[in-house]
């Protein structure tokens, strides 16, 4: 068997997280609420404050709506995905596919 290559020393080292959370002391992260999130955040009322501390259970949905932000975490840039060309751009006609309304040569 060939032997694996040896990882760079930094990531081997690198075992702890680069971000730890902030925490409350009955194990609540604190969160920023973003901008775009609605008067009630997991059920609490929330207009005009900026961080909230909620449970990890209590925020799984606000985090994937993008209501909340975990305090202190770095924001990376995510990449912009390229749009899909819709078919109307793809540049054909279709020709002759079927179920594209009779218009093929096949007319009686």
């Amino acid at each position: 068997m060939a032997k694996q290559p040896a990882l760079p020393k930094t990531e081997q080292d690198d075992a702890t997280p680069a971000f730890e959370p902030q925490k409350t002391d009955d194990g609540r992260t604190i969160y920023e609420i973003e901008a775009k999130a609605p008067a009630y955040v997991a059920g609490r009322k929330v207009s005009g404050k900026k961080e909230i501390a909620l449970f990890e259970e209590e925020a799984r949905a606000e985090l994937l709506a993008g209501h909340i932000w975990p305090k202190g975490m770095p924001r990376k840039a995510r990449p912009v995905k390229p749009a899909k060309p819709s078919d109307e751009d793809a540049g054909g006609q279709g020709e002759g596919s079927e179920g594209d309304g009779g218009s093929g040569s096949n007319d009686v």
